[in-house]
């Protein structure tokens, strides 16, 4: 097993050093002071020397590591080199480096005080991004913000020194970065350009960097292509079938092709393999260390054990998701199984806090709840309210084009309230998409799940349907103040925050804290899936 797969592959003097030294010692037995010992312990991890490499990194904790005030360039490059390789093993270990990152935020900050070599800014503004990605914090989305821009900045140096292996790096740890949030049209965008990186210039020779990166970008695209209602490449899944043993050092990317895969043979209709590879990632000792990244492993397998009647690990995952802070996500598994069982009214209570926007969720589990609510809404002869949660619904899946969504959860009664959301606004483009997919699905049933989470049989309608979309069309009551509803019919027409503080004559931080109340009342995590929440209730005009 190597690592040199997500080592910080570049050059420069200092690495060329270290590499010569290496040439002419078998046995490296270096103090942690000595000033090349950050250096040669990344050299061993990048020519294959795994453990060499963790113990010489591991011994540089004991180091202190502080950054003087007015660094001359040699100390500046001095730390880097510290910074660099203990945050590299602590991303092997999977935990976080607080002093290491807080030390490198220092170094690579905006004021440019340290005058740092251009190749070490790099190294650090990478291992700064990875060191982020394995924290528990990985998905919060100011953390998502700063480990984005840390891999733009790296990617664009990256290219200026033509290190293709490193460009393409980035952009796959990108694509990783959006899977939580659920973000698939980035994370698609992403995953291509890391594989479209041209050259493939690899490091001493290694094949491995650009084989895994290529690996990572594979997975993430059968991820995102799975939810936007598209199949899944046979061929590639083979390929990463083969290849996730491989990598299993990255236990993000491990998690995440692990459930990529139970996910493809859940679709498949194989029901044994899907839980297999599922207790396999649950299994794993530091599983429980993996924030955000357990979430959806946790609900894909309460949703197996929903369908196959284990009420005992049902409730286990509801446990699992409440201690690992992910409240929206252990409702959504509640009303999952109360939905299978039957208990209509326990269900529609377990969602009110998701759709209602009073929990704390992440990725697309906003979408689902309302597809989830507006089913039993139905079921229970409440046809307008079913209406406006699909319409919410479909307006909060348009930013990311998750169709797979609305065919999850009883497609034939999706495609009944689908219909008359088109019905009500018959010029909406993405309504008309989604009810084609669920018709299309409906006509294929080899398309849909081999098991869907079936409620009672719905309730007869009683009311005229032109009554019905008479009130779909007349919106519910909005959350928002006018004020709010202003902001975000900016934001709906691609204004900055810059131009609505001056448009709007107040300061940036008032927006700021507008944006913030209202992402808050629409239960969602981003501004452009409010807009897409207020446009699919009615609370926004059309834009022209």
């Amino acid at each position: 097993m190597t690592t040199r797969a997500w080592a910080p592959l570049i050059g420069g003097p200092a690495m060329r050093e270290a590499m010569a030294f290496l040439e002419q010692h078998d046995d490296v037995d270096l103090a942690p002071d000595h000033p090349l010992a950050a250096r040669v312990a990344l050299a061993l991890a990048q020519t294959g020397r795994l453990r060499e490499a963790m113990v010489l990194a591991a011994s540089l904790r004991t180091l202190d590591l502080e950054l003087p005030a007015h660094a001359t360039g040699p100390e500046a490059d001095a730390v880097a080199d510290l910074v660099g390789a203990r945050i590299w093993v602590s991303w092997l270990e999977q935990h976080l480096d607080q002093v290491a990152v807080a030390v490198g935020r220092q170094l690579v900050s905006a004021d440019g005080a340290y005058p740092l070599d251009t190749q070490r800014r790099l190294m650090v503004l990478y291992s700064l991004a990875a060191g982020l990605m394995a924290g528990p914090d990985a998905g919060e989305p100011a953390v998502v913000a700063d480990a984005l821009e840390y891999l733009s900045s790296a990617r664009s140096l990256a290219v200026m020194f033509g290190l293709t292996v490193l460009e393409s790096a980035c952009y796959a740890r990108m694509a990783l970065l959006h899977v939580p949030a659920g973000d698939l049209g980035s994370a698609m965008r992403h995953a291509r350009a890391a594989l479209e990186v041209p050259g493939g210039t690899t490091v001493n020779g290694a094949e491995e960097p650009t084989v895994f990166v290529r690996f990572v970008a594979h997975v993430v695209l059968q991820w995102a292509r799975h939810y936007q209602g598209q199949a899944m490449d046979p061929a590639v899944l083979d390929r990463i079938r083969a290849q996730t043993p491989r990598f299993a050092f990255d236990r993000v990317v491990s998690i995440v092709a692990g459930h990529v895969l139970a996910t493809a043979d859940l679709a498949g209709g194989d029901i044994r393999s899907a839980r297999s590879r599922l207790h396999h990632i649950l299994a794993e000792p530091r599983f429980a260390e993996m924030g955000v990244w357990r979430y959806r492993p946790l609900v894909t397998d309460a949703y197996l054990a929903s369908i196959s009647g284990d009420e005992q690990r049902a409730h286990e995952r509801v446990t699992d998701l409440t201690r690992a802070g992910a409240p929206g996500e252990a409702l959504l598994v509640r009303a999952t199984h109360l939905l299978a069982l039957g208990e209509n009214a326990a269900a529609l209570a377990a969602l009110a806090p998701i759709t209602g926007g009073q929990v704390r969720h992440t990725g697309l589990t906003f979408p689902v709840s309302c597809v989830m609510e507006a089913i039993l809404l139905e079921q229970t002869g409440q046809h307008v309210l079913a209406d406006q949660s699909m319409r919410r619904a479909i307006g909060a899946a348009e930013p990311s084009g998750a169709l797979r969504l609305f065919a999850m959860h009883d497609p034939a009664a999706v495609a009944v309230l689908v219909e008359r959301a088109v019905a009500a606004r018959p010029h909406d483009r993405w309504a008309r998409q989604v009810l084609d997919f669920v018709r299309a699905r409906l006509a294929d049933p080899a398309a849909l799940a081999p098991l869907v989470v079936q409620g009672p049989e719905p309730v007869a309608v009683t009311e005229p349907l032109d009554r019905i979309a008479a009130a779909v069309s007349d919106p519910t009551p909005s959350p928002l103040t006018e004020r709010e509803r202003q902001v975000l019919a900016m934001v709906n027409a691609g204004a900055s925050q810059a131009q609505m503080a001056r448009e709007l004559y107040v300061s940036l931080n008032t927006i700021k804290t507008h944006l913030r109340s209202i992402r808050q009342k629409l239960g969602v995590e981003r501004t452009g899936e409010a807009a897409a929440v207020a446009r699919g209730a009615g609370w926004l005009d059309e834009p022209s």
